[in-house]
């Protein structure tokens, strides 16, 4: 209340935006106005890499750090933990809890049915599981063995709907070329494949042997982001984006086998948007390249 009190003008402006006395046109025409800065000092040298509100408590916002220096990353001197940071609007002048990691965070998502569980994907490719609920700053699941855990940066987390009598699950990419299912057990986290991303052929090869070929050298496409259809009867189907600019949708009953591919980016795709009301993808984020900005 304190917090509030000494920012009123603040929380009016944000609660009644816009307010046509504050108002600030940005060059394209639209409105902007600083509200807050969320800042804590241990985390000021990292770099912010993952953010996600939480679907019930829509005034916490979680914040992930880590580094997209990945020279210095991959020192090999394990200097470069990560940090997740739960803020909230209630009071913005310190985090309601702090989580540290071994490795940076690159990913994160709350549970859409069970709020207080915090999924999370590190550099190293870790996974883990927080429950902000106990307050403890320990992971309560954690993918641990080295056979089984991603082998590269988790770019993406997305939990699963909460499906009666089955444990709570989610899927993690990565750029090992891995989509993988977690299964949190009484006791532990359980994972299954879910799919392989192999190399499509190059567009231009005038050879389509020796274009397999070189794929195969080459191994796995690098996973990047993915999501799943909104349609309850295709809840099956996902659509991949890749480090090489390949889109290409899959069916969780189809294998390593995708369906169908989209050709168009040369460069990573890193995010994509859905339709949540026909379950159509409509627009696929990458970098700019000369040929096109999006599907």
């Amino acid at each position: 209340m304190v917090n509030m009190n000494s920012d009123f003008d603040t929380f009016m402006a944000f609660k009644y935006w816009p307010i046509e006395t504050v108002e600030k046109k940005s060059e394209d025409g639209s409105n902007m106005k600083l509200l807050w800065t969320f800042k804590y000092g241990p985390a000021d040298k990292k770099t912010v890499t993952a953010l996600c509100w939480n679907p019930y408590f829509t005034d916490m916002l979680a914040v992930g750090y880590g580094t997209y220096d990945f020279k210095v990353a991959n020192d090999g001197k394990d200097s470069h933990p990560g940090m997740i940071c739960i803020f909230t609007i209630k009071n913005t002048k310190h985090p309601e809890f702090v989580l540290n990691t071994v490795s940076g965070v690159m990913s994160l998502d709350f549970h859409p049915d069970h709020p207080s569980l915090l999924c999370v994907g590190c550099y190293d490719g870790t996974v883990l599981v927080f429950d902000i609920r106990t307050g403890d700053p320990k992971p309560m699941f954690e993918s641990k063995d080295p056979k089984s855990k991603h082998t590269d940066p988790v770019w993406q987390v997305c939990w699963q709907k909460d499906v009666a009598g089955k444990n709570l699950n989610f899927f993690s990419i990565s750029s090992d070329g891995k989509v993988m299912n977690w299964i949190m057990n009484k006791t532990e986290l359980l994972n299954e494949m879910v799919v392989e991303l192999k190399l499509q052929p190059g567009e231009d090869s005038e050879n389509e042997a020796e274009q397999k070929e070189d794929d195969a050298l080459i191994g796995l496409a690098g996973g990047t982001c993915f999501d799943f259809n909104k349609d309850p009867s295709k809840q099956g189907l996902f659509l991949v984006g890749t480090e090489e600019g390949g889109l290409s949708s899959y069916s969780r009953n189809a294998g390593s086998s995708f369906l169908c591919s989209f050709a168009g980016h040369h460069q990573a795709i890193y995010t994509q948007v859905e339709s949540v009301s026909s379950g159509h993808f409509l627009n696929v984020r990458g970098r700019l390249d000369s040929k096109t900005l999006g599907h």
